[in-house]
């Protein structure tokens, strides 16, 4: 086996494997531990790392992704301003496959011969602040703070701001569709995806007038089944992802109660949604737990549950799996173009073919261009959830998602199956971080009026987190800028609609590279015809007045 490395400023290299050659002193040639996983390029200029998609298997189409890593000489810190290389990389193999390596998808034999791709190394305005007067970065830092350029079958490197559930859903989806991906947060899944309920349920949050955004979310729940099937052939046996099928009941608890949820219970069989109209006995044969004083209820046998905080772990440990690190960098700016870049915090750039905002309301923060004026589009819903656990003697009897309305205020109770308990939401828009008293004196309230038996619940946290919701509860995914694509403002839906919004994500990716274009909004293709809803678009002609923002139900 040998690799040749074609430089334009020096004379050709070559190397067998697991040695190194040097050429003077421009430039230095290595392949590290073995396989041919790492080529590392040593100049009189600083460092580039060649990371051969993580898998250690030279095929036709590979992604050769590059990290500038400054060099300290004896004077004093690397400098600030570098010329960029343009190295032409040629890579040859004899044998089949590398040792206990597959061989790779589409090539006869596992043989590649004459395989090119163009590469120019990433360039940062300054130094980052954290590797002044070190020389080096992390592994993880390394691998994850990288440029890579598109190759000729379509394959990009596309930046995930957020690594909430959506965030970690539409990367993973990516690297499967074959891209590069980095994401970046500081505290991934910490934000709503910490605090959500988990609740798969479109036929629970149909709602008048948000017709479309009904059939986005069966859309997205009917997927779920797949979505965790497809996750969990990615982790180890016996890894939990949170998904339960348990089904949901819907029950009112005066008058008022009954006749809103018998009017919803018309428009979701107008709708075509799977709902059956229960008597309170028939409520209770289901869940034993439910009190006496219920007016009405409804089965929807196709609403299930999933653990957020379970479904994020799992997501993590699937990309990791993959060689993704999820970096604790903080992204300040977005700056969109054919090459679309984002500002850290520590100083440095990144560039890359796309970049995808899902933040949550963190996009509205963000300096640059996003294309959208996300400051006037989004705003915080507040709400305080309580994870509680029931006494062995009544969890058993405790299996089905609850969802009540208590004199007008929504509230529900999600069992995991283990003896804990989840009861949800509040909603509120003060402003206030805070866990508020009044909501978590409402919530229990209302918990017990349906519930009776949770006086008995021991409570084990008690927290706050904000929703980015929009002025008609609907959320952004689509482009926004040449190579921006958002992916937030999901309010409450954040969790079921993660599968769809991923497969809406890598879509809009397959219509090209970096600018995605209006066709893709194309009537042809029925995912992202169904996606019209969530177009950024509708809000692009200017701020909306709050006043014009609509009621949360």
């Amino acid at each position: 086996m040998c690799i040749r490395v074609a430089d334009p400023l020096a004379e050709l290299l070559e190397t067998p494997t697991s040695a190194v050659a040097c050429a003077g002193t421009r430039e230095a040639f290595s392949v590290m531990s073995g396989e041919v996983t790492v080529v590392t390029v040593v100049t009189d200029e600083g460092t580039v790392d060649l990371d051969l998609d993580g898998d250690g298997v030279i095929a036709p189409g590979d992604v050769l992704s590059s990290h500038r890593r400054p060099r300290c000489r004896s004077g004093g810190a690397a400098d600030a301003h570098r010329r960029p290389l343009a190295l032409t990389h040629t890579l040859e193999r004899d044998s089949d496959t590398l040792p206990g390596r597959p061989a790779p998808v589409g090539v006869r034999g596992g043989a590649v011969s004459g395989m090119s791709v163009a590469l120019d190394t990433l360039v940062s305005p300054r130094e980052p602040e954290g590797l002044r007067g070190r020389g080096d970065i992390s592994d993880a830092d390394r691998s994850n703070l990288m440029r890579v350029m598109p190759t000729k079958g379509g394959r990009v490197h596309v930046i995930v701001i957020g690594a909430g559930i959506i965030g970690l859903a539409v990367g993973r989806r990516l690297l499967r569709e074959g891209h590069a991906v980095t994401i970046l947060d500081p505290a991934p899944a910490s934000g709503a995806t910490h605090a959500a309920g988990g609740m798969l349920t479109p036929v629970g949050e149909a709602y008048h007038g948000e017709n479309d955004l009904t059939a986005l979310l069966l859309a997205s729940a009917q997927r779920y089944p797949a979505f965790i099937d497809d996750l969990a052939a990615d982790l180890p046996a016996g890894t939990p992802t949170g998904f339960v099928t348990s089904g949901t009941i819907i029950c009112g608890v005066d008058a008022a109660d009954r006749g809103h949820l018998s009017d919803l219970h018309a428009l979701w069989e107008r709708l075509g949604l799977r709902s059956d109209q229960l008597t309170t006995r028939q409520a209770r044969a289901l869940e034993p737990l439910l009190g006496p004083r219920l007016t009405c209820a409804f089965h929807a046998p196709d609403d299930h549950q999933v653990d957020p905080r379970l479904l994020a772990a799992a997501l993590m440990t699937a990309l990791e799996a993959r060689g993704v690190q999820i970096p604790s960098e903080v992204a300040t700016a977005v700056h969109p173009g054919e090459r679309p870049s984002v500002d850290l915090a520590s100083g440095d750039r990144l560039e890359a073919d796309a970049v995808v905002v899902a933040n949550g309301l963190g996009a509205a923060h963000l300096g640059g261009d996003v294309g959208v004026d996300l400051s006037a589009v989004l705003r915080p819903v507040h709400g305080e959830v309580v994870r509680m656990t029931a006494p062995p003697h009544l969890a058993p009897l405790f299996t089905h998602t609850v969802r009540g309305l208590v004199e007008g205020r929504p509230v529900y109770l999600i069992p995991r199956g283990d003896g804990r308990v989840l009861l949800g939401a509040s909603s509120r828009e003060d402003g206030a971080e805070h866990v508020s008293a009044g909501g978590v004196h409402d919530l229990l309230t209302d918990a017990i009026r349906l519930m009776p038996a949770v006086q008995e619940f021991g409570i084990d946290e008690v927290l706050s987190r904000a929703r980015p919701g929009t002025p008609d509860n609907a959320p952004l995914i689509g482009r926004t800028a040449p190579g921006i694509v958002l992916a937030t403002g999901l309010f409450r839906h954040g969790i079921l609609l993660a599968p769809v919004t991923a497969d809406i994500v890598a879509a809009l990716l397959r219509r090209g590279t970096g600018d995605l274009g209006p066709e893709a909004h194309s009537p042809d293709d029925p995912l992202l015809t169904l996606a019209r809803c969530a177009d950024p678009d509708r809000f692009a002609a200017g701020p909306l007045a709050r006043t014009l923002w609509k009621d949360t139900p």
